[in-house]
C-alpha cells in the first residue's frame, strides 16, 4: 500500500468514531462507548439476540455470528458493495476529511487491499493457532485479567470456530485465520484493560 493510502486509512481510524459509522448505518449503539448491538450482515439479516461488540478504542467491531471484525472501512464496502478506494472516499466525503495533498513522499498508486485484513494474514495452522488462542485465553481467565461478560464472549467465539472446525464445515484456512483474528482481539482487549488499571 503506497504512504498517502496508510496516511488516508490511519487518519479515518483516528479521526471517525467507528460507533458514529454505525450510528448512521442505523445500527443500535451508544457513540464513544463499548456496546453489544445486533448485526444483519449474516444469515437472513435478523440477528434477535445481539452477536456484534463494537470496541470504539480500536476503532472497530465484532460479529460472533459473521465471525470477523470490521474497522469503517471494511463496514463500509461491507454495507455498500463496494471497493476498498471507494470506501475511502465515502467516508471522507461523509466525514467531511478534505483529500490529503498528493506530494513526493506519496505514490500515486492507491490501495487495493484492506490493511485491517492484512493484519490477520495466514502464518500458522488450525491447530498451531487454536492450541495458541486456548493457551492466551487460559491464562486471561486464570489471572482474571477481563471482565467476565467479556471472557465468556471469547469462549464462546473460540467454541464456535471449533465445532465448526470439527463439523469441517469450515476450510483449514478459514479455521486458520478465524483463529488468528479471535487472539489478536484478545490480546487487544487485555492490553486495554491493563492501560485502564
Amino acid at each position: 500500500m503506497s504512504d498517502r493510502g496508510k496516511a488516508r486509512v490511519e487518519r479515518i481510524q483516528k479521526e471517525i468514531d467507528i460507533s458514529q459509522v454505525l450510528v448512521d448505518y442505523g445500527y443500535h449503539v451508544h457513540v464513544g462507548a463499548e456496546h453489544q448491538f445486533s448485526c444483519d450482515l449474516h444469515g437472513d439479516g435478523f440477528d434477535g439476540k445481539p452477536s456484534a461488540r463494537v470496541y470504539p478504542e480500536s476503532a472497530s467491531w465484532f460479529c460472533w455470528a459473521c465471525d470477523r471484525s470490521r474497522d469503517a472501512i471494511q463496514t463500509v464496502r461491507d454495507k455498500e458493495g463496494v471497493g476498498f478506494v471507494e470506501a475511502l472516499k465515502i467516508l471522507e466525503t461523509r466525514y467531511g476529511l478534505p483529500p490529503l495533498p498528493w506530494s513526493d513522499e506519496y505514490e500515486k498508486k492507491e490501495p487495493e487491499t484492506n490493511p485491517f485484513e492484512e493484519t490477520y494474514k495466514r502464518e500458522r495452522s488450525y491447530e498451531e493457532e487454536r492450541a495458541a488462542t486456548e493457551k492466551f485465553l487460559g491464562s486471561l481467565t486464570k489471572d482474571r485479567d477481563l471482565p467476565v461478560g467479556l471472557l465468556l464472549g471469547l469462549w464462546e467465539a473460540f467454541d464456535m470456530i471449533c465445532y465448526r472446525m470439527r463439523k469441517e464445515t469450515w476450510t483449514e484456512e478459514l479455521g486458520s485465520m478465524s483463529m488468528s483474528r479471535l487472539l489478536v482481539m484478545a490480546k487487544e482487549k487485555s492490553a486495554e484493560h491493563s492501560r485502564a488499571q
